[in-house]
């Protein structure tokens, strides 16, 4: 069955098309590639732009807790 609603986290990755199983190297690869593509001084097109600021954006708040949540849970050293 499936939820009605996703955790934050989810929601997060899903921006970066990814799923709940992402490392922060996974999480950190994706990014880098969504930027490229969509970064305003590389395309006009002004739904990149909000896709740019959307991935930006997740990838902050993915990256901001420093792997202390389910982020990147392979890793078993310190932030």
């Amino acid at each position: 069955m499936r939820r009605a609603f996703a955790t934050s986290r989810e929601r997060l990755l899903g921006v970066l098309g990814l799923g709940p199983e992402a490392t922060r190297k996974d999480i950190r690869r994706r990014y880098l590639q969504l930027v490229l593509r969509h970064h305003p001084d590389r395309t006009s097109d002004p739904e990149s732009r909000q896709t740019y600021l959307r991935v930006t954006e997740a990838y902050g708040k993915l990256m901001a807790d420093g792997g202390r949540s389910s982020i990147g849970t392979s890793s078993t050293s310190p932030a």
